[in-house]
């Protein structure tokens, strides 16, 4: 079996190095889209084939050739008589097989663009609706798909300098590949990481395999993901099932039980009731001058409840307040008597003006009126709360600038807003923020207790991408290991444990609000304190073998002349 696997998956059968990273990616995307029990222990071994066809072109690219017949058993031999390949050549050719593993993972992920058309929000034509709609599914992935094609092809030209002194650091160094495109994603605008390996791990409420998250980061749970793959590919393709299965057991049994025990015997420092309001407002709705004062009226009503319920911190949608409130006006005075009348601490998302436009703000009011900060939105969304490169876009794509619901561009904003509520400190997150690791762990960093989240999802209408936002938001309590209080306009609104555990949750597209008490963490995570540093290492574990083979090299040559 382990000959037909190598022969199938090789350099002399392309269909089959195809089919398996397609396989893997398909399943991937799958399984982060749609999790469920079996998806996440499967996860750990659904990049079993990418593996394998990595190891398969790292053999070919460490022999400099191009094979042309199967692979054998033991180390990858019985090619027959090789032809000599250009670099240039062998690297677009590994570039198009790592493109074929993301293009197939991201074309599942993004497949709810679909569910967005016809945009009747934004008011174009169906056709053009329908050409943004597939742009933005098609166009998402490309971009996606070119970037970790980049990260393929590099990682393959790593492995192929482990082959000669370092094969058994091969595994590693594959492992080290994916959370560095990861981490690569989150670095341009045209990236968007809504591909973690960690979403897989979701089934229900059960997170204990994302808990080790809390020490070094999402990078490492996916690393330990892949790496579970790659000991198990490296059995098939090289031997050695008597070192790889068991490591590649124990390390899933060693995180499984790491999980365990962080749940419970974390230490906690009280805890509080903490409401997510929903009230179902679309984004078609919201921007109606009829529904404004409605609309501020009725989350009024709503905290006034929540607060009767013991609600202390109680979260408004995303710009559930459509215009700008600056100190002073008749809506500032108005949210600050709801605060005071309700007796809690709420946070009310609205619009402020900035030094050149609007920015989309939480402004906080305590229990007796204060207001006390507005968070500022940091990570704002392109073609939706500014253009990206607006002139290029409006020549070249007209329909992606429509998109957008605001004339202008909105401004970012650039710091935590961290505040003490006299029982607590809070730290908060506006939408696309949430699935920024690093935007939530600067709010850990300073203290951050409870994480306040406020969103407009109204987009996605009722498709999985509603899902997918809510479990980066999981992530983020486990990461930072603060409980995540969600509210959205049209729904997900939830109510996060520090352990990624949901345990309020409302149905979308409904009126609701989700009131629970949670948890209060007595310390800081350590990935709080660390960041990612831990891409470093695997960084380092990537680029060691080629330095390595250098050193040797020039070593060798050194000897050869003395």
């Amino acid at each position: 079996m382990r000959d037909k696997i190598n022969a199938f998956i090789s350099t002399g059968n392309r269909a089959g190095l195809l089919l398996g990273l397609a396989v893997s990616g398909l399943l991937t995307g799958a399984f982060e889209t749609f999790p469920s029990f079996p998806g996440m222990l499967l996860q750990w071994i659904a990049l079993v084939p990418a593996c394998l066809a990595l190891y398969a072109l790292a053999d070919r690219a460490h022999a400099g050739e191009e094979s042309g017949g199967g692979v054998g058993g033991g180390g990858g031999g019985g090619d027959a008589k090789p032809k000599k390949r250009r670099p240039l050549r062998r690297f677009f050719s590994l570039y198009g097989y790592g493109f074929v593993f993301f293009m197939s993972e991201y074309i599942v992920i993004y497949h709810w663009f679909l569910s967005m058309y016809p945009l009747e929000v934004t008011g174009m034509s169906r056709g053009y609706a329908l050409a943004v709609v597939l742009l933005g599914w098609i166009g998402l992935s490309v971009l996606g798909s070119l970037g970790g094609a980049l990260i393929f092809a590099a990682a393959v030209m790593s492995l192929s300098f482990c082959r000669r002194r370092l094969q058994l650091l091969m595994p590693f160094a594959a492992a080290s590949a994916y959370p560095l495109f990861e981490w690569f994603e989150t670095q341009f605008w045209t990236g968007v990481p809504w591909n973690r390996l960690g979403l897989s791990q979701f089934a229900g409420n059960f997170t204990a395999t994302l808990m080790t998250s809390s020490f070094f980061g999402p990078y490492f749970t996916s690393f330990l993901i892949v790496l579970v793959s790659a000991l198990t590919a490296y059995a098939i393709r090289y031997g050695r099932a008597g070192i790889c299965l068991p490591l590649a057991s124990g390390l899933f049994a060693a995180n499984l039980a790491a999980g365990l025990l962080l749940i419970a015997f974390s230490p906690s420092a009280g805890s509080v009731t903490a409401a997510a309001l929903q009230g179902n407002y679309s984004s078609t709705e919201k921007w109606n001058d009829s529904a404004r004062l409605g609309a501020v009226d009725k989350y009024a009503e709503m905290t006034y409840s929540a607060a009767d319920a013991g609600a202390g911190i109680i979260v408004w949608p995303e710009t559930a307040v459509t215009y700008n409130v600056t100190d002073g006006s008749g809506t500032d005075i108005y949210l600050s008597s709801v605060a005071r009348n309700s007796g809690s601490v709420v946070a009310a998302g609205c619009f402020e003006p900035g030094s050149h436009g609007s920015r989309n703000v939480l402004r906080i009011y305590l229990p007796d009126g204060t207001h006390v900060t507005s968070y500022v939105k940091r990570h704002l969304v392109p073609f939706g709360e500014y253009i990206p490169h607006r002139a290029f876009f409006e020549r070249a794509v007209p329909p992606l600038t429509e998109i957008a619901m605001l004339e202008n561009d909105l401004e970012p904003g650039s710091g935590t807003y961290v505040f003490d509520s006299g029982d607590m400190t809070v730290g908060c997150l506006i939408c696309f923020d949430s699935i920024y690791e690093d935007l939530a762990r600067e709010s850990g960093a300073d203290g951050a207790q409870i994480l306040l989240l406020s969103t407009n999802d109204s987009w996605f209408a009722e498709s999985k991408a509603l899902y997918m936002h809510e479990a980066q938001s999981r992530l983020r309590a486990i990461e930072n290991g603060v409980p995540v209080v969600r509210s959205a306009n049209t729904g997900i609104s939830s109510v996060t444990d520090r352990f990624g555990r949901v345990i309020g949750e409302s149905e979308p597209s409904v009126e609701a609000t989700v009131t629970a008490g949670v948890e209060l963490p007595a310390h800081r995570t350590l990935y709080s304190y660390l960041g990612n540093s831990v891409l470093a290492v695997m960084l380092a574990v990537c680029v060691f073998p080629p330095l390595y083979s250098l050193a040797a090299y020039a070593k060798a040559r050194l000897q050869k002349k003395k």
